[in-house]
């Protein structure tokens, strides 16, 4: 198993490993994947998100054992397991994705969906996962419903309502400290990020996130966020100021709230201005005045639609 995992992290990318009848072929290859998921491995080679793994087998029996010993340690929906006729092989030459097998007309060849419905009555829409990636602060497994329904529970002790989640999240000050009142809660930045994949927002807010959950709000792209902030930009700056928050409005977008963050302010002063920190106070004012500036125009990114 050692030597599987050194030739996937050297680059290895077709490995055949062979054991004999009854040696415990799927257990080894549970705990690879398990190794491989848990050190968020990934063909990029940054450990940004945790792997997709798909689990191949020639004969039905084989994935039936795979999968009574895989639930054993982790919760999986119904429908992980997955049949592929050997007509749909003939038909196109390769494996077709879990939509083809699920549907070979391509009639559903779309993400599932499932709704759950919270305690103030709405019902929020999320992908239908086929694994969880959830795990509950005691350590038990959950799935995304049961992570969504604990994160609920929870915001009332965080915000008392959505006024105030805006509020606290407009500030990257208060924002860090709810953050971190979050992750010690089992809340963490991960979780949060793959909750966006689940409600299909990734080119959305984390404050989406927690909006959508706690008052079923609809999420909003980062793009279209920054666009609304550069109205307000506009006539409260000056116009070097404005090129520099476009700068960081770019980076947002691109990346995501982490940009916002305070202590990326000095990274981003050293990259607009090719690390020369007295051209950027030439351009934008006092230190205090950058820092002020900085926290300041993100308030006019989470301003209630009108």
């Amino acid at each position: 198993m050692s030597r599987v995992l050194e030739a996937i992290v050297s680059g290895h990318n077709r490995i055949l490993m062979t054991l004999a009848t009854g040696t415990g072929k799927t257990s080894i290859a549970f705990q690879i994947i398990w190794k491989l998921f848990q050190s968020r491995w990934n063909l990029s080679g940054q450990p940004s998100r945790r792997p997709r793994i798909l689990f191949l087998a020639d004969r039905n029996n084989l994935p039936d054992q795979a999968f009574n010993d895989f639930t054993a340690f982790a919760a999986f929906e119904e429908n992980a397991l997955a049949r592929i006729e050997p007509d749909d092989l003939h038909k196109k030459g390769r494996v077709p994705t879990k939509e083809a097998a699920d549907d070979p007309e391509g009639a559903k060849a779309r993400p599932t969906k499932a709704r759950i419905k919270l305690g103030d009555g709405k019902e929020r829409s999320i992908q239908h996962m086929l694994v969880t990636s959830f795990w509950h602060p005691d350590g038990r497994p959950m799935s995304s419903q049961q992570f969504i329904e604990l994160l609920y529970g929870q915001l009332p002790e965080f915000v008392k309502d959505e006024a105030e989640l805006r509020q606290l999240w407009s500030s990257p000050y208060t924002r860090r400290k709810l953050l971190q009142g979050l992750e010690e809660k089992g809340f963490g930045a991960d979780q949060l990020a793959e909750m966006q994949r689940i409600i299909e927002a990734e080119n959305s807010d984390l404050f989406d996130v927690l909006a959508h959950v706690a008052y079923a709000l609809p999420p909003i792209p980062r793009e279209t966020r920054a666009q609304q902030a550069r109205l307000y930009v506009h006539s409260r700056f000056t116009s070097k100021q404005q090129l520099f928050i476009d700068f960081v409005l770019q980076h947002y977008v691109s990346s995501g709230v982490q940009e916002l963050a305070q202590e990326k302010l000095t990274p981003l002063l050293r990259l607009r201005y090719q690390h020369s920190i007295a051209d950027a106070v030439a351009d934008l004012g006092k230190p205090e005045e950058i820092g002020q500036m900085f926290a300041g125009f993100q308030q006019f990114l989470y301003e209630p639609a009108s």
